[in-house]
């Protein structure tokens, strides 16, 4: 629904969970999107109220680029901690299998589930 409202070289970014505390949800929405989008980058970082938090940008019809020049005042953002908020480590990086979601087949919410249940033992 999202890549037919948006115009050819549109980037599209969305929050998607925590690549550490739910790693699955987050590596299945990059699947997601990658199934829809010619071109998906994921990136995280560390919000001081939230933890690890995860993004990913789409983008159809173009590539993503390779860098992203930050060319506004900011104290938080540089050029290099963008592209370093492209690195995952091992305990937050892509997981092989990662499942599509859709109408269809909801599994965010069973993914979801399983993180619940890890907690609970």
């Amino acid at each position: 629904m999202v890549k037919r409202r948006t115009s050819p070289g549109a980037v599209v970014v969305t929050q998607s969970s925590s690549p550490f505390y739910t790693r699955r949800v987050f590596w299945s929405i990059e699947a997601t999107l990658d199934d829809v989008f010619d071109s998906v980058t994921s990136y995280n970082t560390a919000l001081p109220s939230f933890g690890i938090w995860g993004f990913n940008m789409a983008r159809n019809g173009a590539p993503l680029p390779d860098d992203y020049p930050v060319d506004v005042p900011t104290r938080a953002l540089s050029d290099e901690s963008l592209l370093a908020s492209m690195v995952f480590d091992v305990d937050t990086g892509p997981l092989d299998g990662s499942p599509v979601n859709s109408i269809m087949r909801p599994l965010l919410y069973r993914l979801y589930r399983l993180y619940l249940d890890d907690l609970e033992r």
